[in-house]
């Protein structure tokens, strides 16, 4: 539950920050001639496996959204996919002297193995960051969702 929250709370913050003019106006894309990466593995919980113990799985061909900060003011935000392997790269403008920040959630629904014959759809979020990068600096940041919800069916009701 902290997770959602936490995660509602930065892209609350990251849409009140996009909808000010003059915030906006300060940060330019173009401004920033370095690059920095942040690039990782997303992988979520899917359930329990013959052993009770949790399964995980990567997050292949997923969307993962982001923000990127700049001294506290969003300069950007977009989406990128993972690919077969659940990686992603994310380039990030940055300069010299200033704080540059990554906020990365992924939102989705998938099969939850609740024991190993039981399977529900359920709902995943995770989040993750990446702080304080400099330019041409790499910073590996994997990525965990974790079920939030089983979404239940009209068999679960009888």
């Amino acid at each position: 539950m902290k997770k959602i929250v936490k995660t509602v709370c930065a892209l609350a913050i990251a849409v009140g920050f996009a909808s000010c003019e003059k915030e906006q106006s300060s940060l330019d894309v173009s401004a920033f001639t370095e690059q920095a990466t942040v690039k990782g593995i997303a992988s979520y919980n899917s359930g329990y496996d013959a052993s009770t113990s949790f399964f995980v799985k990567v997050l292949a061909n997923q969307i993962l959204n982001y923000v990127i900060l700049i001294d506290d003011g969003i300069l950007a935000t977009g989406s990128t996919t993972t690919d077969g392997n659940g990686m992603y790269s994310i380039s990030v403008p940055t300069s010299y002297g200033l704080n540059s920040d990554v906020i990365i959630t992924v939102n989705f629904e998938a099969d939850y193995a609740l024991n190993t014959t039981i399977t529900r759809k359920a709902v995943f979020s995770g989040s993750a960051y990446a702080v304080s990068l400099m330019p041409h600096e790499i910073q590996v940041v994997d990525i965990f969702a974790d079920e939030n919800g089983i979404i239940q069916t009209p068999d679960d009701l009888n």
